[in-house]
């Protein structure tokens, strides 16, 4: 099969790598053109390096390819799987978790749900909301995928 998988957010030392060891169990999608993107180009070479590295090791299932452009990322995509973050991750994590419990709020972590879930939807719909844009301008056909905030929503984007 021959798709073009866009990964939003590739940076990230749990997402990128962990989405390719996820795509490689597939059986329809080896032959498929794996884009890493991220805004971040240190972080996203490092993942790009060991991606290359764990590509060889199944067989050189996929294409990898990456960039900070996201129109470039985009381009004829099929998938784009998003999961990014804003900010300083852990330390807004226990500001979500801590500041609701000083107020009587006894959530478990603060990232999904409850008033903590909030304030971390606050940070990262609107930059979502950008990518959503971009990729309906871009790729109106792909199907969008968001793990952002630990939970999933599937979207179409129709022409």
């Amino acid at each position: 099969m021959d798709k073009r998988i866009v990964l939003v957010g590739a940076g990230s030392t749990s997402f990128g790598p962990a989405s390719l060891t996820d795509l490689s169990l597939s059986k329809v999608l080896p032959g498929s053109t794996i884009v890493l993107h991220d805004i971040d180009q240190e972080k996203l070479e490092m993942i790009y390096e060991l991606t290359l590295e764990e590509n060889k090791k199944i067989g050189d299932k996929y294409t990898i390819e990456r960039t900070t452009d996201r129109q470039e990322a985009f381009r004829d995509a099929d998938f784009i799987i998003s999961s990014i973050e804003v900010g300083q991750r852990f330390k807004l994590w226990m500001q979500d978790y801590e500041i609701p419990r000083k107020h009587g709020s006894t959530q478990i972590l603060g990232e999904c749900g409850g008033p903590g879930g909030s304030f971390h939807a606050f940070r990262i719909i609107p930059p979502i909301i950008e990518i959503v844009k971009d990729a309906e301008k871009i790729c109106p056909d792909a199907f969008f995928i968001n793990f952002s905030n630990k939970f999933m929503n599937i979207l179409r984007f129709f022409e």
